[in-house]
């Protein structure tokens, strides 16, 4: 799909939101199959995505794609889901930059790529293997590990285009928190 920078730019248009929503449930299934989340797990209701026109996605950092932001949801019933939430937080300016200065990338596997990365955080915060606040030297480490499991989950569906991706991604994202803490 070619970008097209008329009526929305610097934001997703409204087709761009659905191939991203695509993007997202791809993502899910690698991840589903790579943890081996059964179909009713609880991961599948421990996030949700926004992009910065949808609101609350205020600021984005220079270089970062994405983040994840926990919160805790009001809830009036007891839930069988998890009481913390996580957002990953679309940074619209940032991936559509990119995009435009890397004409041969391609939106939708490009998307598959940032959202299995901040699924891989979700899913480690969901399962208590990385403490969602933390120092930076943790925050680093934690960076790397989740760049090492992106590219693992994404071995399901070995491609040219997903190794481009990922060594962009790398490069984009080796200096930048993409995990911040929301109030």
């Amino acid at each position: 799909m070619a970008l097209q920078k008329e009526v929305s730019f610097p934001y997703f248009n409204p087709i761009e939101k659905k191939i991203i929503y695509s993007a997202l449930d791809e993502a899910a299934d690698y991840l589903r199959e790579f943890y081996c989340f059964s179909p009713r797990e609880w991961f599948n209701h421990c996030y949700d995505l926004k992009t910065e026109l949808e609101g609350e996605v205020n600021r984005s950092p220079k270089k970062a794609f994405a983040e994840v932001r926990q919160y805790t949801p009001i809830r009036e019933n007891f839930s069988l889901f998890p009481n913390e939430r996580y957002q990953i937080c679309l940074f619209d300016k940032n991936i559509l930059r990119t995009l435009w200065k890397q004409s041969n990338m391609e939106f939708y596997p490009f998307m598959v790529y940032i959202l299995t990365h901040e699924l891989v955080h979700v899913a480690r915060f969901c399962q208590k293997l990385h403490p969602f606040d933390c120092d930076q030297e943790s925050l680093q480490k934690e960076e790397e590990k989740v760049n090492q499991l992106t590219q693992q989950v994404l071995n399901i569906k070995k491609s040219e285009t997903f190794d481009k991706i990922s060594s962009l991604y790398h490069w984009a994202s080796s200096s930048v928190r993409s995990v911040s803490s929301s109030a």
